[in-house]
């Protein structure tokens, strides 16, 4: 199946939607390092930056099939470049804020944008 638009095309909406994400995120993997005893200690490490946008979202939308996991939390729709890997092993740090991901939409269901649906734990 061909795509609808054409890439010139798709290239001016992945800019006009980067318009759209002012907060800067850090994308957060846990590593295993040396604790010198012979054993591993988990280390945070920043493997990306990138633009965001952050969404408190709506349960009522198809993301239902996640609400078990939100407890007595809202959850939150993080938004970020076509480009950027994010899987549910990672956290993200924006505004303050620390989000673990739940689930990620990646761009071959939007295109010009991931969506990370995350918790709020700090």
């Amino acid at each position: 199946m061909s795509n609808p638009i054409s890439s010139t095309e798709l290239s001016r909406i992945r800019t006009a939607f980067s318009l759209l994400r002012p907060v800067t995120a850090s994308i957060v993997e846990d590593t295993l390092a040396s604790d010198g005893a012979g054993g591993q200690t988990e280390t945070p490490v920043t493997i990306a930056e990138e633009a965001c946008r952050i969404t408190a979202m709506n349960l009522a939308r198809p993301e239902t099939q996640f609400a078990g996991r939100f407890r007595d939390t809202i959850p939150y729709q993080i938004t970020l470049p076509y480009d950027s890997v994010v899987e549910e092993k990672h956290r993200i740090e924006a505004g303050g804020d620390t989000y673990e991901v739940v689930a990620v939409w990646g761009a071959g269901t939007f295109g010009h944008e991931v969506k990370a649906i995350c918790m709020k734990v700090t």
